[in-house]
């Protein structure tokens, strides 16, 4: 593994894994990675091939990265007609990196990435990624990384539209909420749209990170959103 610490370091890394892999930087990728420490990808509009460096670079740990945003952008874009019309004509060219093998690979690479650099991420957000079809594969090997690494500086977690369901939910839950006290600076966390119906795993949540907050061992939640989860009653 290769010592990178800054921002421009971690995009002059990409470039060069980029190289390796015989693919051309995305120029938002890199902008974004010397700008601000953001490894930041759209997976619906990517590539398999594009997906490739993004997965070396992730198994790599650049020390410069803070953000790892891997959203689907339909979960925020999908009413847009113009970003409609760009998905349908990238479906038409490329093989999806949304696709399950494309998916488990990034899993993977994240996960390596969080047993190295976990400590040191400010936000991540996996909003979209379909991780709860495939808890084995996908969900449970995530949560295995997140419980084995002090995430002591996350501030952001979004996990909205990541068909979660409440066996998602209870899997996360002593991560999210449990006494080791693994994310003290969590000030927002993103459930929606995940077909939640366990109205006691929710209570359990925020009953878990009040306790933690009267203890001051974690700062208060600014944002929790279950928008979505239409059984939630």
């Amino acid at each position: 593994m290769q010592r990178v610490h800054s921002k421009g370091d971690a995009a002059a890394f990409y470039a060069r894994v980029c190289h390796r892999c015989g693919e051309t930087p995305l120029a938002k990728v890199a902008a974004d990675l010397a700008t601000r420490g953001a490894l930041v990808l759209d997976l619906r509009l990517c590539s398999c091939e594009a997906l490739s460096p993004i997965c070396v670079l992730l198994r790599e740990a650049p020390g410069g990265i803070q953000e790892v945003v891997l959203r689907d952008g339909l979960s925020s874009l999908g009413t847009n007609p113009m970003y409609r019309a760009r998905v349908d004509v990238h479906r038409r060219r490329h093989a999806g990196a949304l696709q399950g093998a494309s998916l488990r690979l990034l899993v993977t690479a994240l996960s390596s990435f969080l047993a190295v650099r976990g400590s040191r991420l400010q936000v991540l957000d996996l909003s979209g990624a379909p991780l709860g079809k495939e808890p084995h594969s996908l969900l449970m090997p995530l949560a295995r990384a997140l419980r084995s690494c002090r995430t002591a500086e996350m501030k952001w977690l979004g996990l909205s539209g990541c068909h979660l369901g409440d066996r998602g939910l209870a899997l996360l839950l002593p991560w999210l909420a449990g006494a080791e006290n693994l994310i003290p600076h969590l000030q927002a966390l993103l459930l929606g749209w995940n077909k939640l119906t366990d109205l006691r795993l929710v209570g359990a949540l925020v009953r878990a990170r009040a306790q933690l907050c009267s203890q001051r061992r974690a700062v208060p939640l600014q944002l929790l959103d279950l928008s979505g989860n239409l059984h939630l009653v």
